[in-house]
């Protein structure tokens, strides 16, 4: 099959929605389908380029203000859409961002009989959360992703909570659920941690890791403010942060502010190798967002064998890959006593933490991301009759 995946962050990707489209792609690829990307222009301003067997299209962007250069969103002259789809004889078109680039290929696509699946993996909140008076604009957008979604011929998300969210929002067709999924191939129990740990100068201590935006939403200052309780119990502790974003200033200014910078590393962005060995050095995974669809870093730090803990909140999906005391935790992420509790719970318990490594890595494969290809590339055959 000839595939278009639209998505307006790929390579570099800056969320779960940009990683599991990349990851998709190359996985489709390697099965011998061609796919070909639309995406946004990045800063760099490059037109067209491949990763691997996949070729991106870059149109034309505007930069999403307050994310600081990091989410671009893409305005193509609309007429290149229709060419392109034509001229690459696409059979199918995958929307993994439902802005206006989506809105032209769902537009283009149902003129040239192409079947379209739309793929939910944003939740407004990721882009508006660092914003004021956002209610309105949440709505816009959960408004503009349901009208391409209803439009669609079919509809996948990557959780059970995703679902139920898009059916709220009065999301018109039942969403079949398709986990972003996992490479358990690369991401293992059996990784080598020393270049890592090499690295950030790191020894025996333990490690608390966390990975993602450093956003609002991403909640990582509760996180901070909970370490001086753990360290005061268990001071050979640091806690390692993976990621950028427009809080690094701010979130590296409250770990000053509470004498924990000794204890405290900020890794910045890191490539795909060093951040399998930061999951793999670590003792204990925490997510404390407050908005996820399913949460991918959870996925890798399953896949690598730690014990993970996530915030569980009405807005997010991440508490479904938890199996409460069996691989993980979850807690609430306005309460810090409990948090820290909770983070002492396994790190003094090494019976507990290795049962819940050996429970993670079991739990991670039914979210292979070999299964989840397996879906997709069914649904495809199916809408495109290419069986």
């Amino acid at each position: 099959m000839n595939i278009c995946i639209v998505c307006d962050d790929v390579f570099p990707s800056h969320g779960g929605r940009g990683k599991s489209t990349e990851r998709w792609a190359l996985k489709l690829a390697e099965r011998g389908h061609k796919v070909i990307i639309f995406s946004a222009r990045n800063k760099k301003g490059i037109k067209r380029n491949h990763v691997g067997k996949v070729e991106i299209y870059r149109f034309s962007a505007l930069k999403v203000p307050w994310t600081k250069g990091m989410l671009y969103i893409g305005f193509p002259y609309p007429p290149n859409v229709r060419t392109i789809l034509k001229r690459e004889k696409i059979d199918i078109v995958i929307i993994n961002s439902q802005y206006y680039l989506g809105f032209l290929n769902m537009l283009y696509a149902k003129s040239l009989n192409i079947p379209v699946i739309s793929a939910i993996h944003t939740q407004p909140e990721n882009i508006t959360k660092n914003l004021r008076g956002t209610t309105i604009i949440d709505k816009a957008i959960y408004q503009a992703i349901i009208n391409i979604s209803n439009s669609a011929d079919r509809v996948i998300v990557p959780s059970k909570f995703a679902a139920k969210l898009a059916k709220e929002y009065e999301l018109e067709k039942n969403p079949i659920v398709i986990s972003n999924g996992i490479d358990i191939k690369k991401f293992n129990n059996r990784i080598n941690p020393a270049q890592f740990k090499r690295k950030y100068k790191l020894k025996n201590e333990n490690i608390i890791l966390f990975v993602g935006r450093l956003m609002s939403e991403k909640n990582v200052a509760s996180l901070l403010s909970t370490m001086p309780l753990v360290i005061k119990q268990l001071p050979n502790t640091k806690l390692v942060i993976v990621g950028d974003g427009p809080q690094k200033t701010e979130l590296k200014k409250l770990a000053k502010e509470l004498k924990i910078q000794k204890n405290s590393i900020f890794t910045g962005r890191i490539k795909e190798d060093l951040l399998r060995q930061a999951y793999a050095a670590s003792d204990i995974f925490v997510l404390p967002s407050i908005v996820e669809l399913q949460g991918i870093v959870l996925l890798e730090a399953m896949a690598c064998g730690i014990p993970i803990m996530a915030a569980k909140t009405k807005t997010s999906a991440a508490s479904e890959l938890i199996k409460e005391g069996k691989n993980g935790l979850t807690f609430n992420p306005y309460n810090k006593k409990e948090l820290a509790k909770k983070i002492l719970k396994i790190l003094t318990n090494k019976q507990l933490k290795d049962k819940m490594s050996k429970q993670s890595i079991n739990k991670v494969k039914e979210h292979s991301i070999e299964k989840s290809i397996d879906k997709l590339e069914s649904l495809c055959k199916r809408l495109t009759g290419k069986c």
